[in-house]
């Protein structure tokens, strides 16, 4: 029997090949894979800079050191909880969250008036007052 009568054979016996799922995962999930994929990739980079392996980083987290292997691969649905103690461990930001912007306008009487916000007070001497709060933190409204 030559080669090419082997050939059919050979692959009519060959395992079947998974790359249909591995793309059909990966397009379902493609939007948390990439952000994973960059947050192992900060990891890594922040781990390599300070010199120090995946073992340690695993003992700084409390894991094993295959768990580490496979957050630093970029394929986990990394939680909360993993990217902090990613965070705390290495001294680095990993997400940065954008702040709300919160603007609010205040019409007021024309006679004098004070208008208590929290900590904010504005008086109001008989003209329009118009505030914007960048940070939505640094205000809260009594009630």
């Amino acid at each position: 029997m030559t080669k090419s009568n082997q050939l059919p054979k050979a692959l009519r016996n060959a395992p079947k090949s998974k790359w249909l799922e591995s793309a059909k995962r990966r397009q379902e999930n493609e939007d948390w894979l990439d952000m994973s994929f960059e947050i192992a990739l900060s990891a890594y980079s922040q781990l390599k800079a300070d010199g120090k392996t995946n073992q340690w980083l695993a003992d700084e987290m409390g894991v094993s050191a295959q768990y580490v292997g496979k957050l630093l691969k970029g394929k986990e649905n990394l939680t909360l909880q993993t990217i902090c103690k990613l965070e705390q461990v290495l001294g680095i930001n990993l997400i940065t969250l954008a702040k709300p912007t919160m603007a609010f306008t205040l019409h007021l009487d024309p006679k004098p008036t004070v208008a208590n916000i929290g900590s904010l007070t504005m008086v109001n001497a008989g003209h329009e007052v118009e505030e914007h709060i960048e940070d939505y933190e640094s205000y809260s409204v009594a009630g």
